[in-house]
């Protein structure tokens, strides 16, 4: 795995004119994304860095299986599934 320094990434997301990034990941992994947009205010770059949790642990609110919470979520893409933990 890459592990690349917080203003090098800012510096490429700048660069590619990227204005939206998704990290999907526990803990550490929303922890990076937290710094990644700290970094990119302090650089003045406009994006927007979105933290998605992933648990192997299945231990994130109203969701009962997180690898499954896509399937679950129906035909119309809802959610609503999700709620119900069904």
């Amino acid at each position: 795995m890459c592990m690349l320094p917080r203003r090098q990434i800012v510096k490429q997301i700048d660069m590619w004119g990227v204005d939206m990034v998704f990290v999907v990941g526990g803990n550490g992994g929303n922890a990076g994304a937290n710094a990644i947009q700290r970094e990119c205010e302090k650089e003045g770059v406009v994006c927007s860095v979105t933290g998605i949790p992933k648990s192997i642990d299945n231990d994130i609110l109203l969701v009962r299986h997180c690898r499954m919470a896509a399937q679950r979520a129906g035909p119309d893409h809802s959610g609503s599934n999700l709620l119900q933990g069904g």
